[in-house]
């Protein structure tokens, strides 16, 4: 397997060669929130986040995190402030309308959210529980 540093710098080619002529409605902060994003390396440390997707088109999922920005009525470049992790304190913290945003935020990133007799929980993707 390459270097991470490597697999980064392809990455960042393909997204100049699928998004090339229209990269210009792209805020330069919008690009580097989506890089920084998709190339958080797993717990391992042997893989990014992108290369753990099953298909990725970088087209597409770049239209989708502007799509995103806008309509979270958020600046691109602050799109990314919520944590991509369940954290009680800060939910705990939030205002009822928040809770949905960071509710939705975590749902997005594959956590699901269960009520069940012994109480409210959140399920990571890598299926560990966490509760309220």
């Amino acid at each position: 397997m390459k270097p991470l540093t490597a697999r980064q710098t392809e990455f960042k080619i393909r997204l100049w060669d699928e998004v090339g002529q229209t990269f210009s409605i792209y805020p330069k902060e919008m690009i580097q929130s989506f890089c920084d994003y998709w190339f958080e390396i797993s717990y391992m440390g042997k893989k990014m986040r992108f290369e753990k997707e099953k298909t990725f088109g970088i087209k597409r999922r770049l239209a989708t995190w502007k799509n995103n920005s806008v309509s979270w009525n958020k600046s691109p470049e602050k799109s990314e402030t919520l944590p991509t992790y369940f954290n009680k304190k800060l939910w705990q913290s939030l205002s009822p309308e928040k809770v949905q945003i960071y509710k939705a935020h975590l749902s997005r990133l594959g956590w699901q959210y269960f009520t069940s007799q012994s109480g409210n929980h959140w399920l990571s993707p890598d299926n560990k529980r966490h509760w309220l």
